[in-house]
């Protein structure tokens, strides 16, 4: 099963039709991937942006719970039981976010896919892969 939250929600919908997370309270700050290529792109190009580090991230923080939730939502599905563990992660932050003040304020860049878009594209793509096979 793939490690990234997202993946995994979305393909235990798919093949399982329904969810178990570990734990639907830890937070994280989730970006669409086309979103950060258009980041990473416009920095590559800016003169102001050599040799810096800078934070991408949607700016947002959302709970696996909400994921898990939007995940079904962007599915169309019915029925798709979910099932929170609480387990307790060791290691893990209860909470992610990335601060993208450096990045807006040096390329003018903001992410443009909200969480429900991003998961309805992704969802999408596994269709059609999985029509393609």
């Amino acid at each position: 099963m793939p490690m990234y939250i997202v993946p995994q929600v979305l393909s235990q919908i798919r093949e399982n039709h329904r969810i178990e997370i570990r734990n639907g309270s830890v937070m994280r700050d989730l970006l669409f991937v086309e979103d950060c290529i258009d980041a990473v792109l416009k920095l590559s190009v800016t003169k102001t942006a050599e040799n810096s580090e800078f934070n991408i991230g949607s700016g947002h923080i959302v709970s696996i719970l909400d994921v898990a939730k939007a995940a079904v939502e962007a599915s169309g599905l019915d029925d798709i039981e979910i099932t929170d563990l609480e387990e307790y992660i060791e290691f893990s932050p209860t909470a992610i976010m990335a601060d993208i003040d450096k990045v807006q304020s040096t390329i003018d860049w903001y992410p443009k896919t909200n969480l429900r878009q991003g998961l309805k594209r992704m969802w999408n793509s596994m269709d059609n892969a999985k029509g393609s096979r």
